[in-house]
């Protein structure tokens, strides 16, 4: 078995040899982009939502990452267990997108002075980050890049330094606090998670009332009411949920695709695997 590589999983699952061992499974995380709420001019939530509606996420989900990572829905990836099935991202609208920059006094995006993007290195950021730049641009908003290793990235990112930047999260177990009340509950504030430096009392009061309960039905509708008012107040975007890709002889038995991890040979119990030879 091996990781099939960013650029070539078209290209295996249409190979007559390889593609009967091709197998993707989805993952607990989500790629996405993220607003410092505290930093202009993204106080203000017409223009985070202006931003929100003029990326289209399909060109990188279809193009650049060949289709292989899941389409992105909500916050929370669908694979998660307690996620709300009618969670969906702000929907691509780039006339709307227009009128809120309008309406926030930046028609056309004049007088907004050019934004800096901060993310990650690695060269499918890089490339995510150009499409974001050329989406923003046919609404008037000039996209600075600025690429940095991780340990710049995450400073920048954790002091509150950058104001619109790239942030990914994979669950460290399998429920909706893992995401939602890590990364946006108001005592999380800063390096802790919430590096949008989000504060709103409605959704603090649903996280908290749902940490607190019994998983079922309840639970999850109390994270998904917070879920949709975040989405709503556009204090993150969703690009795609993350998924596993590998090439798997049909002859490797008992290998678990775990969603919790975004490599088979992760948390999957080996000791289980034989081969069939």
């Amino acid at each position: 078995m091996t990781d099939i590589p960013t650029g070539q999983c078209r290209s295996v699952q249409a190979d007559p040899r390889l593609k009967q061992d091709v197998a993707i499974w989805p993952t607990l995380g989500t790629h996405a982009v993220r607003f410092n709420v505290e930093r202009a001019p993204f106080t203000d939530r017409r223009v985070r939502r202006a931003v929100a509606q003029a990326i289209d996420p399909s060109i990188i989900v279809d193009r650049l990452l060949e289709g292989c990572v899941r389409p992105g829905r909500g916050i929370l990836p669908p694979a998660l267990p307690g996620a709300s099935p009618e969670g969906k991202r702000l929907p691509f609208d780039r006339d709307g997108a227009r009128k809120l920059l309008e309406e926030a006094g930046y028609a056309g995006g004049r007088a907004l002075p050019p934004i800096a993007y901060h993310f990650n290195t690695s060269d499918a950021n890089q490339r995510i980050a150009e499409v974001l730049q050329a989406q923003l641009k046919e609404i008037g908003i000039a996209l600075e890049l600025r690429r940095l290793d991780w340990a710049a990235h995450i400073k920048v990112v954790d002091d509150g330094s950058a104001g619109f930047f790239r942030q990914g999260w994979i669950a460290d177990y399998p429920d909706p606090e893992n995401f939602l009340t890590v990364l946006f509950h108001s005592r999380n504030v800063g390096a802790a998670g919430n590096t949008s430096r989000y504060r709103n009392p409605t959704v603090d009061r649903l996280l908290d009332e749902a940490d607190s309960m019994a998983a079922g039905a309840a639970r999850d509708r109390r994270y998904a009411e917070a879920e949709r008012l975040i989405i709503e107040d556009a204090v993150w975007v969703t690009l795609y949920h993350y998924a596993s890709r590998a090439l798997i002889k049909p002859y490797v038995k008992g290998l678990e695709r775990s969603p919790l991890s975004s490599a088979p040979e992760f948390l999957a119990p080996l000791r289980k695997v034989w081969l069939d030879r």
